[in-house]
């Protein structure tokens, strides 16, 4: 079984994944796949071009600077997707196509909008307060402004398309949310 996760920032969609991951399933941390597409040599070249050099520390790509520039302006993130997006898209379908038959989480806040949920025979949409993911995101040390932007951004992409669709609110304790997702019948195989 193919269970795609997916939600807001600081909804609770990698805590969900380290449940399942007890559980002996295999995640696919979709944003982990993204920092390794940054370091990409051709992917890196582009990025800068595009960008320009001040998006580099110690000859790295800079996440965060990046993120500044991106997520104010929706115009250039839609030139950065399209830069990394098919690339995560191929490594996502690789390791899915490599582990047939297992039970794999793809963990991913822009599923829909990176067409993943196509591998999967279920989504859960991790749902919390937009008061509670702000109060997160600032213990995270977040600004508001970039909670907000990157919330916005993430926003557009929650689609509901032709595949069982399970929401989980997480706004209470995790105890809670563990039996609400662990304890659902859907996921027994």
């Amino acid at each position: 079984m193919i269970v795609g996760i997916t939600g807001f920032i600081c909804s609770g969609k990698s805590l969900v994944s380290s449940f399942f991951k007890k559980k002996g399933w295999i995640i696919i941390d979709v944003d982990k796949i993204g920092h390794t597409v940054l370091k990409n040599s051709q992917v890196k070249k582009r990025i800068v071009k595009e960008f320009g050099k001040h998006i580099l520390l110690n000859s790295k790509i800079d996440r965060k600077r990046l993120g500044d520039i991106v997520f104010v302006n929706k115009k250039r993130l839609k030139k950065l997707n399209k830069i990394v997006h098919p690339l995560i898209k191929e490594k996502v379908k690789k390791i899915v196509l490599s582990n047939k038959n297992k039970n794999l989480i793809i963990d991913a806040a822009l599923l829909f909008q990176l067409q993943l949920h196509r591998f999967c025979d279920l989504v859960l949409f991790i749902k919390s307060p937009y008061n509670l993911l702000k109060k997160r995101a600032k213990i995270r040390g977040f600004t508001y402004e970039k909670f907000r932007t990157i919330y916005e951004s993430q926003k557009n992409s929650i689609k509901r398309n032709n595949i069982p669709l399970v929401i989980v609110q997480n706004d209470s304790s995790i105890k809670e949310l563990k039996n609400k997702v662990l304890n659902n019948n859907l996921f027994v195989k």
